[in-house]
């Protein structure tokens, strides 16, 4: 939703702009980023998309969430996301991801998956709590583990020194989900007082080597 506002709000100071005398102040691209349940948000974002339509420039793009990609963040104006007060969090899978991730100074970075997951197909080996520690104690900044969590994995997580999980399967296929939230709740808080894991000196590869 604050993606959608944020596009909101850029498309409205596209569509005021006077199209007899074309901007150069926000020359570019705009990503739209909009999660809709309803499609009352999606709707607002598509007029957003075509409100800037008044304009030379920029050219305006529309796409879900989850549709979005770190390449679509490689140019954006990361300075207006935080002056929006928004947080951008990066999804990485391996080393040159997670230096890639760091140059564009995210609010926090995601690193899986750690566990197997059923979620969504993968080229990735499953990184473990060995990696994760390792992460957790380079990266100046919220690490979130994800990927194959529940209860005693959110503990384990939180003994790596991770800021917090992404769960997907053990809410969603809990027999009650409000039920299985409070169980992760008290793990993730039983886990934060557990010893920190040690960290290992470099972390495993998470690509299979091709022979």
């Amino acid at each position: 939703m604050g993606l959608a506002l944020l596009g909101l709000s850029l498309g409205i100071q596209l569509a005021k702009a006077d199209p007899e005398k074309p901007t150069t102040a926000a020359q570019g691209k705009v990503l739209v980023a909009y999660y809709s349940l309803t499609g009352n948000t999606e709707k607002m974002a598509g007029g957003v998309v075509a409100g800037s339509s008044v304009c030379q420039e920029p050219t305006a793009t529309l796409k879900k969430v989850d549709e979005v990609a770190k390449e679509d963040l490689e140019s954006a104006d990361l300075g207006a996301i935080a002056g929006a007060g928004l947080r951008l969090g990066l999804s990485t899978h391996s080393y040159w991801e997670v230096c890639r991730a760091w140059a564009l100074q995210p609010s926090y970075i995601a690193c899986g998956p750690i566990h197997p997951t059923r979620a969504k197909r993968m080229p990735w080996i499953a990184q473990g709590n060995d990696n994760l520690a390792y992460w957790c104690a380079l990266l100046p900044l919220p690490v979130v583990a994800i990927a194959g969590m529940d209860g005693p994995r959110a503990a384990q997580a939180m003994q790596c020194g991770a800021a917090g999980v992404a769960v997907i399967s053990a809410i969603t296929g809990a027999p009650s989900p409000e039920a299985e939230i409070a169980r992760l709740a008290q793990a993730l808080q039983a886990g934060r007082l557990l010893p920190r894991r040690a960290s290992p000196e470099l972390p495993q590869s998470t690509l299979q080597r091709a022979y």
